[in-house]
């Protein structure tokens, strides 16, 4: 539930703060968990409760106060992360944004309370010639001396007015740069195993009844990538079938070989809209 007095707005219940702005590599979502062969309709979200308030019409400061949450994707330590427990912690977060030319900006912390970790992190989002986006996640324990960065760069261009092309570059300091060392992450709640990656999308775009495309995404360490053909048909009004077909690439022991979920993984879906 919402309540809006003037330039103040409060939220409390379970809902998804989405504070993350790249297209697939999203490292400040992190209420939202991530995985590359699931169609994201739906998240279990976050039992909370935010505080918002609109100094501007281009700017607004975010509060939120979350009383149980599981922590472990954003411990910095790979390590401390397998040797944990629960990770049910209280956790509290600010997000402040501000809009500066064609670009949105947001400057986001969060701090857990329990294991005293802590985030830093900045995204970017706006026009200039083609679309341009950046997302900035910096890990901190101070008792524990322990950090790690994460960070996405991305970019868009859309050509003939259908006919849209992405690119999205990925960095994880906590990845392993050994493919041998990917066992160690196999149980932890993490989207890439990797250090590197790299995101390629050409869409076709109608604003109609059908979208479609296909997506590639590649480990640039061990060499392994993941690739999709999709599309969306509007089958009825405000009824939406679709599907993707994902293909698993790569030498056995790497991230996209495919030997846990075979070589191909096909995902449907069926969303209807209410009004």
């Amino acid at each position: 539930a919402s309540v809006y007095k003037n330039d103040y707005a409060f939220t409390f219940g379970r809902f998804v703060p989405a504070w993350g702005r790249g297209k697939v590599f999203r490292p400040l979502d992190m209420f939202v968990p991530q995985t590359f062969y699931l169609n994201m309709l739906s998240h279990r979200g976050v039992d909370a409760v935010a505080a918002k308030y609109f100094p501007s019409n281009l700017s607004s400061v975010e509060i939120l106060a979350i009383p149980s949450m599981d922590t472990g994707h954003i411990i910095p330590s790979v390590e401390r992360s397998i040797a944990s427990d629960g990770k049910n912690h209280s956790v509290a977060a600010a997000n402040a944004e501000i809009h500066i030319g064609t670009f949105d900006n947001n400057f986001i912390f969060l701090r857990d309370f329990v294991s005293e970790d802590n985030v830093l992190g900045f995204t970017s989002k706006g026009d200039a010639v083609g679309g341009l986006w950046s997302e900035i996640c910096y890990a901190f324990n101070i008792a524990g001396n322990e950090n790690t960065l994460k960070a996405s760069l991305g970019a868009d261009y859309s050509f003939s007015k259908y006919f849209f092309v992405s690119a999205e570059y990925f960095y994880d300091e906590s990845g392993m740069s050994d493919y041998n060392d990917y066992a160690l992450m196999a149980s932890l709640p993490r989207m890439t195993f990797g250090r590197e990656y790299l995101m390629l999308d050409f869409s076709v775009v109608t604003y109609a009844e059908l979208n479609c495309g296909i997506t590639y995404v590649g480990n640039l360490v061990d060499k392994s990538y993941l690739l999709f053909p999709y599309f969306r048909h509007e089958i009825l009004r405000d009824c939406h079938l679709g599907m993707a077909l994902y293909s698993f690439n790569g030498q056995p022991g790497r991230e996209f070989a495919g030997k846990g979920l075979g070589s191909y993984v096909l995902n449907t879906f069926l969303m209807m809209k209410f009004h």
